[in-house]
């Protein structure tokens, strides 16, 4: 699963942060879809693989 992409080179300059709130996020989920990515000089292309129902 990508939840972000970066040069890691760029690593150094992220700003840290402390998170010391608790997330409480719910949400419904009915389906994953499976994805491909390309990566191209212009950004990312996705190709719908498949779709999974839970």
């Amino acid at each position: 699963m990508t939840l972000i992409r970066f040069n890691p080179g760029s690593f150094s300059k992220f700003e840290v942060k402390k998170l010391d709130e608790e997330v409480l996020w719910q949400d419904r989920v009915d389906s994953f879809v499976l994805m491909e990515s390309h990566l191209s000089r212009s950004g990312a292309n996705y190709k719908f693989l498949e779709e999974f129902p839970l």
